[in-house]
């Protein structure tokens, strides 16, 4: 295959497991998130990737080439860590140029090819200036830039937002999408931020010492397979309430600790057992406050239970609703403009559509 392909990756430190059989692929010219929580080992993976560090098990393709035991500077593979990592005393140019010169480039040919990728980057303005002259949004660019340089099949890019303010986030993510294309590379994005798989990325890696899902970004985020996935594309943002599967006049249901909350869906019939255990799970985007949607005539397709509404939080143009019902704390989040003006009881809606269902071991069931 034309790209990137892990095959069952597995890394010890000591005793330690940090990557379990890790497998994933990358096609040439796609944008690809490696999406999970501090400590995931999305570092490891990449430093494998990219020979820097040596997997205990497994093996590494480039283009079909196995190169598992290619060393770093052999494997055509740039990596931009975390840390801009730029040289202290070499001017912008001198910094992007330094890959080229290791290489023995002509000087002809460096200047070609550096003001080429500075006036790719906007930065042909800054060519003169140290990195301590430079905001940290230039000193990300100039690190791109640097990797650019290198003409890599694959491009390696270890959280390279954490350091940078909301505004010089987005920008550089528009940025990089548009690199993405420019360069006809595979680009390796590891992210423990979900928007960044959701505004960039072609498809996306779960990843949590283990590849949890994989994937279409957008498909996977709309309908995950795995609890785990849903939680970590919605840090905060979800409701999760144990159910148990009953039969209730020829029905099924799933029946809730939840006043009033009972699912009865056609489709759980052939895929719950009576009497296990389920987790059902909503979004706190869709919980509504009723008074806030339109009228629902087909009561059907709704569940609607009571709540006692005891804390909001504006964070914006959307205000989070802290809300208990018989016992449970759950969120809604309505729009700034629609929020309670008071607390008490209040009912909340749930359209049907918009609940998953997960066995006891995190797994869709519906």
């Amino acid at each position: 295959m034309e790209g990137l392909v892990v095959e069952n990756v597995t890394k010890y430190y000591g005793q330690k497991i940090v990557l379990k059989d890790v497998t994933l692929s990358a096609k040439a010219g796609t944008f690809t998130v490696v999406l999970g929580p501090p400590g995931a080992g999305k570092t490891t993976l990449l430093r494998i990737i990219a020979g820097i560090e040596k997997q205990d098990k497994g093996r590494i393709l480039i283009d079909g080439i196995d190169v598992s035991n290619t060393p770093p500077q052999k494997r055509n593979v740039a990596l931009v860590f975390q840390s801009f990592a730029l040289y202290p005393h070499m001017t912008v140019y001198e910094n992007i140029a330094s890959p080229l010169r290791a290489r023995k480039m002509p000087e002809t040919e460096v200047k070609r090819k550096v003001d080429q990728i500075l006036e790719i980057l906007g930065l042909s303005e800054l060519r003169d200036r140290y990195p301590r002259e430079l905001s940290g949004g230039q000193a990300q660019r100039v690190s791109i830039g640097r990797a650019m340089a290198k003409d890599a099949r694959i491009y390696l890019f270890d959280e390279p937002f954490t350091n940078l303010d909301f505004k010089i986030r987005e920008s550089m993510r528009e940025e990089l999408k548009r690199l993405c294309k420019l360069l006809k590379a595979s680009i390796i994005f590891a992210a423990s931020d979900p928007l960044d798989a959701l505004s960039m990325a072609d498809n996306v890696v779960i990843l949590n010492k283990e590849v949890i899902e994989q994937g279409v970004t957008k498909e996977i985020y709309d309908n995950p397979l795995k609890l785990e996935t849903m939680k970590i594309f919605n840090p905060g943002l979800l409701n999760s309430v144990e159910a148990i599967a009953v039969e209730k006049n020829g029905r099924i249901i799933l029946s809730t600790s939840l006043s009033d909350l009972e699912i009865e869906l056609e489709a759980l019939r052939g895929k719950v057992e009576v009497g296990s255990k389920y987790f059902v799970v909503f979004k706190g985007h869709d919980l509504q406050l009723i008074g806030e949607s339109r009228d629902y005539s087909a009561r059907d397709n709704v569940i609607i239970f009571d709540c006692e509404l005891y804390f909001t939080e504006i964070t914006g143009p959307e205000t989070i609703c802290y809300l208990e019902a018989n016992g449970h704390k759950l969120i809604a989040i309505t729009p700034t403009s629609l929020r309670p003006r008071g607390y008490g009881k209040i009912k909340v809606l749930l359209p049907k559509e918009k609940i998953y269902i997960f066995d006891i071991n995190g797994k869709r069931v519906l």
